[in-house]
């Protein structure tokens, strides 16, 4: 008995870290929880993982089904998040619950991810409880983790394979090495972009001075083989399913570079300043463009300096390439890859602070190696800027967490999970055509909240391209044709306001009778 109790003890006094850690974690379940208690917010996006998987049971592989049963296969999306969500459907789970738990076991780890990472890199308790702590105290993720979308699985899959690759550089255990790659190919099959921390993978491998360059060669060789494979088999699907490995084209694209700047910028000064300055900061544009240099500049110090310090202490390194190095190389292998899809790709991703999410918690981390790095310097002005900079920070996280908590629980829900869809009466009068194909011009709405299949309204303008659509004319007459018959209707949900590359209201409805209106949108048929 004295054995087990000095046992339990000393396992306790080694890693005590690790207890706290799964505390905060536990916080932070039941923090996301209280949260979505009354379910995750839906958008459009959420609604195309969610049928893909409930589709994918009911035996049409991962797809979209049209409003006359026709199958169109998933490429669009990638295949991962859609999947987990149908393993909870095979297990009786509603994929809309399963998105909930998803989510809120995906922050409770990613906030024990954090803190594991920064203490296998430093060795320091203190610091990876105040990572822990701050990802926690983090209204911005708490955001991002309340909607049924997959940045919460890519965010909480990225910091399991970076935690695996921070083994490997420390122990040299080709074990974390397989499953590092492993993770990162279900990475980048979780959102595209996740194929650029693979990319960052191999340079940091490259980085690994320990091993010779055969030895380096033979695990860069091991890695790409293994974190591709995924990404290679979901392409060489979508090539024989639709004769394409993506619907993105290629093209360069400046229309919305302004916005997505300043979007991109405001949400990055959110993380670290208050409302208030950034505003003033973004009501000039000088000081804007001041600002941004300041801040490049004083980054780019930074990283030489502490790269350089690196060296000087070699011998005390806990992992080669040193751990800022390697944060430093997946955040601008992401931010790289996120610019590159915006401006040389399309359709383009619209840039916000969702998709800017798992930059976050990378650049979150760094700035806790930064505070670690000043309370080693031992001196004292030093240190009183750095703790006073701490409490800053914490407090202006905890202040803004707040306010989203309280906006999230508090509200009405968001989007299609706010109480406008809920009780819309135009998707309640449908129950009275059960039997009609319908054409809509929000197809996400009928499938989740009316549980029916439906088809676009036609598209005049190529969404992808931005060109005319040539069968545009002929799509038309096949869905007015439909509808005269008697076997279709059109439903609108914003029929004054239409985006321009949809059909005009007046080449939809003209000859056929609005058999319900309401302020939420109309439906019409033929004439009786």
């Amino acid at each position: 008995m004295l054995e087990t109790h000095k046992r339990t003890r000393a396992f306790i006094t080694e890693n005590w870290v690790f207890i706290v850690l799964i505390l905060i974690s536990i916080a932070g379940l039941m923090l996301m929880l209280y949260v979505t208690d009354q379910g995750v917010s839906l958008g459009s996006d959420s609604v195309a993982y969610i049928a893909a998987a409930q589709n994918f049971l009911k035996g049409y592989g991962l797809s979209w089904v049209s409003a006359k049963l026709e199958v169109k296969p998933l490429v669009h999306y990638p295949p991962f998040y859609p999947m987990i969500l149908a393993g909870f459907e095979l297990a009786s789970i509603n994929a809309i619950d399963a998105a909930r738990m998803v989510n809120v076991i995906a922050f409770a780890l990613g906030i024990f991810l954090i803190g594991s990472i920064i203490k296998i890199a430093t060795g320091s308790n203190l610091l990876a409880i105040g990572g822990a702590l701050l990802m926690l105290a983090s209204g911005e993720q708490v955001e991002i983790h309340s909607w049924g979308m997959s940045e919460p699985l890519f965010i909480s899959l990225s910091l399991l394979g970076l935690t695996l690759l921070f083994l490997f550089l420390r122990d040299s255990k080709t074990f974390y090495l397989v499953f590092s790659a492993l993770v990162f190919g279900w990475v980048a099959i979780t959102r595209y972009i996740g194929a650029v921390y693979i990319f960052a993978a191999l340079v940091v491998l490259v980085l690994d001075t320990r091993l010779e360059i055969r030895a380096r060669l033979k695990n860069l060789l091991l890695f790409l083989v293994i974190s591709t494979s995924p990404l290679a088999l979901w392409m060489m699907r979508n090539f024989i399913a639709v004769g394409k490995i993506s619907n993105r084209t290629l093209g360069l694209n400046t229309e919305t570079l302004e916005r997505d700047f300043n979007v991109g910028f405001r949400s990055v000064m959110n993380w670290f300043l208050p409302l208030r300055i950034v505003e003033l900061i973004q009501s000039k544009f000088f000081i804007t463009i001041g600002t941004t240099i300041f801040v490049l500049i004083a980054a780019l110090i930074i990283i030489t300096f502490l790269h350089f310090k690196a060296r000087q202490d070699k011998d005390e390194m806990r992992i080669v390439p040193n751990p800022f190095t390697v944060l430093v190389v997946f955040t601008l292998s992401f931010l790289f890859g996120l610019a590159f899809s915006v401006l040389l790709t399309s359709p383009t991703p619209d840039v916000s602070e969702r998709i800017l999410g798992p930059a976050y918690v990378l650049i979150l981390m760094l700035v806790v190696l930064v505070i670690g790095a000043a309370i080693r310097t031992k001196r004292w002005v030093i240190l009183l800027v750095t703790i006073g900079l701490v409490v800053f920070l914490f407090r202006n996280k905890a202040v803004y967490s707040y306010w989203v908590v309280r906006d999230i629980h508090g509200g009405e829900g968001r989007f299609y999970t706010s109480r406008g869809w809920r009780n819309s009466p135009v998707i309640a009068e449908l129950e009275a055509y059960p039997d009609r194909i319908i054409y809509t011009d929000d197809i996400a709405a009928v499938y989740l909240l009316a549980g029916r299949y439906s088809s676009l309204i036609p598209i005049r303008i190529d969404l992808s391209t931005g060109t005319p659509n040539e069968d545009y004319l002929q799509t038309l007459a096949s869905v007015r044709n439909t509808v005269s018959s008697g076997d279709g209707i059109i439903v609108l949900f914003s029929p004054y306001s239409l985006p321009h590359e949809y059909a005009p209201l007046e080449d939809l409805i003209e000859g056929f009778e609005i058999l319900y209106e309401s302020s939420n949108g109309i439906i019409v048929s033929a004439s009786p």
